[in-house]
C-alpha cells in the first residue's frame, strides 16, 4: 500500500512538471514569435507595405494586450496610428491615438506628445468624417483637455458635442461615461441639476441596455457623489453602497478604494469623524500600494480635513503636509485648509496671500465660496475690522442660503421625476392587465357565439355593464391619481417653505450673535460685557434649535442629545473653559418637539452658564455633570457641579439679573418641578412630563 502511494506521488510530480514545461514553453514561443513579427514588421514599413503592415502590428498589439505590457502597447498604438494614416483608415488611426491619450491620463504622464495627440486629432477630426463612436471619443478627449486648461465653458460645449455622437452609436458604455465625464464639469460651476439630469439619463439607459461593471461602478459613483453635494445624504449612501458592492463582486480594488473615499466623506457630513477617518486610511494603505501618488495625496487632505474637524489640529498639519505632488497642492481644497491653519497659527501674511490669489482666482473657487467667505470674515474679525467682517458675514450667509434654496430644488426635482417614473410604471402595468383582460373577454365572446343568439345577447349585455364598470373605475382613478399628485406636490413644497423658514430664522439669530459678539469686545464695563455674554448664549440656544430643525427630516421634532451636546460646545467656546473643568453628558436619545425644547434649551443654557462663571470661582479644577433620562411618562433633567455651592436651597435671584426668573419662568411653562440642593457643590433637577404624542 506504502508502495502504491509512493508511485502515485512520483506520477504526480511528473506530470506537474511536464506542464510546467509546457507553460514555459509556450510563453517562450509566444516570445520568440513577437520578436519575429517586430522584424518583420520593420520590413514592410521600410518596403510602404501599408495594409500588410497594420496587420501585423494589429497581432503585436495583441500579444502585449493579454500581459498589460504598457510601454510596448503605447509604442505600438503609435506605429499603428502613423501606418493607418498611410492607409487612409481614419477610424483606426483615432482610436489607436485616443488609447495613448487615455493611458497617458490614467497614468498621469502628461508630456508633449500628448497634446501633439489631442491637437492632431482634433485636426483630423474636422476635416475628415469619422464614424460616431471615434467622433464621441475625440470630442470626449479634448473637451478634458480644454477642461484640465482651465477653459470650463469651451469644455462643456465640446462635452455636449461628445454626449450627441455618443447617443448616434448603439454602444451603451460609451452614452454613460460621456454623460458621467460632462457631469464632473458641470459640477464644478455649481450646475448641479444639469449634471443630475445627465446621469439619471445614463441611469436609464443603463437598467434598458447591457453595460460594462466598469460603466455602472463610475456611474453609481457620480450619482451618490453629486448627492452627497445637494445633501441628499440617504440617496447618496445608496448609491455609493450599489457602486461599493459591484466593485468587490468584480474584483476591482482600486474602483472600490475610490468609492470608499467617498463614503468617508458621507460619514463627515454626519459628522461621524472617527468612521470617516477609519475609510480615509484604508484607502490610504491601497493607494500607496498601488503607487497611485495623485489619489494618495487627495486622501491625505480627507484625512487633515477630518482631523481639523475633530479640533485635532497637529495632526491635520500633518497629514496636510504629507503631499507629495506639487500640482496637487494647488487645487483649492488643499488652499483653504492651508489658510485656516494659517488663521489658527497667526499667519497673517499666508492668510492675506490666500485671500488676494481667491480674489484673482474665482473661478477656481466657485464651488467654495462658503470657505472663502468664512475664512474673510474670520481674518477681518480678528483683526478688529468690523466693516469687512460684517460684509463678509452677510455675503456668507447669502452663498449658504443660494446653495440651500439651489439644493432643496434639485431634492424637489428628483423627487418629482421619481414620482413620474413611478407612476408611468404603474400606468403601464394598469395597461397590461387591461389588455390581459380585453384578451380573456375577446375569448369568451368567441366561444359563446357558437352557443347561439340568445347567448351572444345576453353576454352582449354583461360585456356592455363590464366597459360601463371599467370605464367610470378609469374616470376614478386618474381622478385619485391627479389629486395624489397634487397632494404630493403641495407636501414637499410646504416641507421646504418651513425649512427654509427655519434657515432663515437660524441666520438672523446668527447676526444677532455676531452683533452681541462686537459688541461685548468692546465694552469695558464687566457687567455689561457678562450680560451681553448672557443674552448672546440665549440667542444661539435659540439659533441652534432652527439649525437642527432645518437640517433634520423632521420639521417639527429634534434629537435633543444633538442639541444640548451642540449647545455645550458654544457655550464652552463663548466662556474660554479651561481643560480642568471636566464636563460630563449624558443625555438620552430622545425626539422633542419644539415647543418643548425651546423653553427646556433657554433653561439648560441658564444652568450651564451660571455653573460655568459662579462655582468654581477660585478653584484650579472642578466636574460638571449634565444629565437627562426619562423614567416612564417624566423626563428629569439634571446639571450638577462641585463648586461653592449655595447658602441655601433655592436660586439666589438677583434685580438686575435675569438668570434665575428666566429658569423658574420657563420650568413654569415646561410644567415642571425645579429641585434645587446647594450643599456639596450645586445641583439642580427639573421634573416634568413626557409630551405625549398625536396618534
Amino acid at each position: 500500500m506504502v508502495m502504491y502511494s509512493v508511485s502515485v506521488f512520483r506520477f504526480s510530480c511528473i506530470i506537474f512538471v511536464l506542464l510546467i514545461c509546457n507553460v514555459l514553453h509556450a510563453q517562450s514561443d509566444s516570445e520568440i514569435q513577437s520578436q519575429q513579427d517586430a522584424r518583420d514588421l520593420k520590413v514592410l514599413i521600410s518596403e510602404q507595405s501599408w495594409s500588410e503592415a497594420q496587420v501585423k502590428c494589429q497581432s503585436l498589439l495583441d500579444h502585449f494586450s493579454e500581459s498589460n505590457r504598457w510601454d510596448s502597447l503605447y509604442k505600438y498604438r503609435a506605429i499603428i496610428a502613423d501606418i493607418a494614416k498611410n492607409t487612409g483608415d481614419l477610424d483606426v488611426e483615432l482610436e489607436a491615438l485616443g488609447s495613448n491619450i487615455s493611458q497617458d491620463v490614467i497614468f498621469r504622464s502628461i508630456h508633449s506628445e500628448y497634446e501633439q495627440n489631442i491637437r492632431y486629432m482634433m485636426s483630423r477630426v474636422d476635416t475628415i468624417r469619422a464614424g460616431s463612436e471615434v467622433l464621441s471619443t475625440t470630442y470626449d478627449i479634448f473637451s478634458n483637455y480644454l477642461f484640465e486648461n482651465g477653459l470650463v465653458d469651451s469644455a462643456i460645449l465640446i462635452g455636449y458635442k461628445a454626449i450627441r455622437q455618443s447617443d448616434k452609436s448603439d454602444i451603451a458604455d460609451a452614452r454613460i461615461l460621456t454623460r458621467i465625464e460632462q457631469n464632473l464639469k458641470l459640477r464644478s460651476i455649481r450646475n448641479l441639476k444639469s449634471g443630475l439630469i445627465l446621469l439619471m439619463e445614463a441611469e436609464s439607459i443603463s437598467s434598458t441596455s447591457a453595460t460594462n461593471p466598469v460603466s455602472r461602478i463610475r456611474l453609481y459613483k457620480s450619482i451618490g457623489e453629486t448627492l452627497l453635494e445637494v445633501e441628499d445624504i440617504d440617496k447618496s449612501k445608496s448609491y455609493l453602497e450599489k457602486a461599493y458592492d459591484l466593485a468587490e463582486a468584480e474584483g476591482y480594488s482600486s474602483f472600490k478604494s475610490d468609492v470608499e473615499l467617498v463614503l468617508g466623506r458621507v460619514d463627515v457630513s454626519q459628522g461621524k469623524l472617527v468612521d470617516g477617518i477609519a475609510k480615509y486610511k484604508n484607502v490610504l494603505d491601497v493607494f500607496r500600494q498601488k503607487e497611485m501618488k495623485y489619489k494618495r495625496d487627495f486622501s491625505y487632505y480627507y484625512i487633515a480635513d477630518a482631523y481639523y474637524k475633530s479640533r485635532q489640529y497637529d495632526l491635520s498639519k500633518s497629514y496636510l503636509d504629507s503631499f507629495e505632488l506639487a500640482n496637487a497642492k494647488s487645487f483649492p481644497l488643499h488652499q483653504i485648509l492651508e489658510a485656516r491653519h494659517a488663521l489658527l497659527d497667526g499667519n497673517d501674511k499666508e492668510v492675506l496671500d490666500f485671500i488676494n490669489f481667491a480674489n484673482r482666482k474665482s473661478v477656481d473657487f466657485v464651488t467654495h465660496g462658503d470657505d472663502v467667505y468664512d475664512i474673510k470674515y474670520q481674518y477681518y474679525k480678528s483683526k478688529g475690522d468690523e466693516t469687512n467682517a460684517l460684509i463678509n458675514h452677510e455675503k456668507l450667509k447669502k452663498y449658504q442660503d443660494s446653495l440651500f434654496a439651489s439644493n432643496q430644488a434639485i431634492k424637489v426635482h428628483r423627487i418629482e421625476n421619481e414620482f413620474n417614473r413611478k407612476q408611468k410604471n404603474i400606468e403601464i402595468s394598469a395597461l397590461k392587465k387591461t389588455t390581459e383582460a380585453q384578451d380573456r373577454a375577446l375569448d369568451l365572446r368567441n366561444a359563446m357565439i357558437l352557443m347561439g343568439s340568445i347567448m351572444l345577447l345576453v353576454l352582449s349585455g354583461l360585456l356592455f355593464g363590464l366597459y360601463r364598470l371599467y370605464r367610470t373605475n378609469q374616470k376614478n382613478q386618474k381622478q385619485l391619481s391627479e389629486q395624489n399628485v397634487q397632494i404630493s406636490q403641495a407636501l414637499a413644497q410646504n416641507q421646504v417653505l418651513m425649512k427654509e423658514i427655519h434657515h432663515r430664522v437660524k441666520n438672523n439669530l446668527q447676526v444677532v450673535s455676531s452683533l452681541l459678539s462686537m459688541q461685548a469686545r468692546k465694552v469695558t464695563d464687566v457687567d455689561t460685557k457678562e450680560a451681553l455674554n448672557s443674552s448672546r448664549t440665549r440667542v444661539q440656544s435659540m439659533s441652534l434649535l432652527h439649525q437642527n430643525l432645518y437640517q433634520g427630516e423632521e420639521i417639527t421634532e429634534v434629537n435633543v442629545s444633538d442639541y444640548i451636546e451642540e449647545m455645550v460646545k458654544t457655550i464652552v467656546n463663548t466662556y474660554n473653559v479651561n481643560d480642568n473643568i471636566e464636563l460630563n453628558l449624558d443625555i438620552e436619545n430622545l425626539d422633542l418637539d419644539v415647543d418643548v425644547l425651546m423653553p427646556l434649551g433657554l433653561v439648560a443654557n441658564e444652568l450651564i452658564c451660571n455653573a460655568l462663571k459662579y462655582a468654581f470661582v477660585g478653584r484650579d479644577k472642578g466636574k460638571l455633570d449634565i444629565s437627562l433620562e426619562s423614567q416612564g411618562d417624566t423626563i428629569i433633567f439634571r446639571v450638577k457641579d462641585d463648586g461653592v455651592g449655595l447658602a441655601e436651597d433655592s436660586l439666589p435671584v438677583k434685580k438686575e439679573s435675569l438668570g434665575a426668573r428666566l429658569i423658574n419662568l420657563f420650568t413654569e411653562r415646561l410644567g415642571g418641578k425645579l429641585d434645587v440642593k446647594g450643599s456639596n457643590g450645586t445641583e439642580v433637577i427639573i421634573t416634568f412630563d413626557k409630551p405625549q404624542k398625536d396618534v
